[in-house]
């Protein structure tokens, strides 16, 4: 059995970051079972930064996690806002320090709950009406 090595393009704020290590990913949306409540998408990811620089990650920014497919495009695996950073030293020495980061996000749709809708919708099918609330609320405004 061959071992899978991903290629994968980690985007926060716009800028690309493919000099660090990935060690762990966490992803969770929807719900285990019907008599839940759905929770929103979030993912954790820690990964190292393996020659020491400090990453200038801020809260409420944003990220974007791909991996390439076979046909050698990148699909989304993950995009929404940082809302939890942890920064620590794994570990140092004479050659190098090794900087370890735990990056908490929530995907998207989570603002969705905070957002009230003050106007009325017209009589109209239900994707349509969908889309009006959700452009209202994440299409740039």
């Amino acid at each position: 059995m061959t071992a899978w090595s991903p290629d994968w393009k980690l985007t926060v704020a716009g800028v690309d970051y493919t000099d660090i290590a990935i060690s762990d990913i966490a992803h969770q949306a929807g719900r285990t079972d019907i008599y839940q409540q759905p929770n929103p998408s979030y993912i954790q990811v820690s990964f190292v930064a393996l020659s020491g620089q400090t990453l200038p990650f801020d809260i409420n920014d944003s990220l974007s996690l791909q991996v390439k497919n076979t046909a050698g495009t990148y699909v989304n695996l993950f995009g929404g806002d940082i809302t939890d950073i942890t920064v620590s030293v794994g570990k140092t020495g004479a050659n190098a320090t090794v900087i370890e980061y735990s990056v908490l996000a929530m995907g998207t749709l989570v603002k969705l709950a905070k957002e009230l809708y003050a106007g009325t919708i017209s009589q109209d099918e239900d994707g349509n009406q969908i889309y009006a609330l959700l452009s209202s609320v994440l299409l740039g405004t």
